[in-house]
């Protein structure tokens, strides 16, 4: 079942970050798309849920958990983040780029390193290294992007981040199981998502208008990223209790490099040589620095045995 929840996260991850890039630029309504997103998820967790009491008599256990208030309490603050690191995240986008906002993601790993001061072996400082190198390369060969692009690359870093880190701590003190996650996601984040459009001054006729005049094609885009959405968060929760964090972030670097090969083919372009090769550089450190953490992983426990 890992190899089943692997193969569905990656292809949802590649998916969902291409449809995100297309979606934005064909509609730029961020709010009005995370608002969709959320409600198609609260729909497909209800009907699962109705699906599981029906075909399973002999169990009286519910999937969806109950939301109490001690726990809400805890999961509202991520829910603020989740749902800020989502819009940060399709402003990134816009404005400076996907490859920007992949190359720059890689220095999550350095400083979630650095929070939780993990004892990182040669191998790993030295990748983590190549990232900083790379991303700064990278970041000095594409200043053209302006200010307002960098400051939302590097909100949404810094929320991917907090995000990151307390719902590992959510996840051990207060846990919810898989859909339960999806449901209570939903359930909280739809309100601040509609009190962001409307102070964007997205819930008007025109979004309406706007949305109609779309090309088939764009509404299929849309439609997709909305769909992406469900599974790759899906699969991510179901994918995490079953490998070690350490070959999840193997697979996400994987697949950022899956994701800038198709941007760079068939949405963005090529960039100029310099850009580029900075880019191979931080992607192939992330990549080394995933593996490098599997490796030490590994011989650690050969020595505990």
């Amino acid at each position: 079942m890992s190899v089943f929840w692997a193969m569905g996260y990656c292809v949802s991850s590649v998916g969902l970050m291409l449809l995100n890039k297309l979606s934005i630029d064909h509609w730029m309504r961020p709010n009005l798309m995370l608002l969709a997103s959320f409600m198609f998820n609260f729909i497909i967790s209800l009907v699962i849920e109705c699906i599981v009491r029906r075909t399973n008599h002999s169990s009286p256990r519910k999937r969806l958990q109950v939301l109490k208030a001690k726990v809400a309490i805890r999961w509202v603050p991520l829910t603020m983040v989740f749902v800020f690191n989502l819009f940060t995240s399709l402003k990134a986008m816009q404005t400076a780029g996907l490859s920007t906002v992949i190359v720059f993601r890689n220095i999550n790993s350095l400083i979630i390193s650095v929070v939780e001061s993990q004892n990182l072996d040669e191998a790993s400082r030295s990748a983590l290294f190549v990232i900083v190198i790379g991303s700064i390369a990278y970041g000095w060969g594409d200043l053209n992007k302006g200010i307002q692009a960098y400051l939302w690359t590097f909100a949404n870093m810094a929320l991917t981040i907090s995000y990151d880190l307390y719902i590992r701590y959510l996840s051990k003190e207060w846990p919810l199981d898989v859909m339960g996650q999806q449901f209570y996601h939903c359930v909280l984040s739809s309100p601040v998502v509609i009190l962001m459009a409307f102070a964007n001054n997205e819930l008007n006729s025109e979004s309406a208008i706007s949305f109609y005049q779309l090309s088939w094609a764009g509404k299929l885009i849309l439609l997709g990223s909305v769909v992406a959405g469900f599974f790759i968060s899906t699969s991510a929760l179901m994918l995490a209790n079953r490998i070690t964090a350490t070959s999840f972030s193997v697979l996400k670097n994987s697949n950022k490099i899956l994701v800038v090969i198709i941007n760079i083919l068939w949405i963005e372009g090529l960039p100029s040589k310099y850009v580029f090769a900075s880019l191979l550089v931080t992607l192939g450190g992330g990549l080394w620095y995933g593996l490098a953490r599997i490796k030490a992983k590994e011989e650690g426990k050969l020595k505990g045995e």
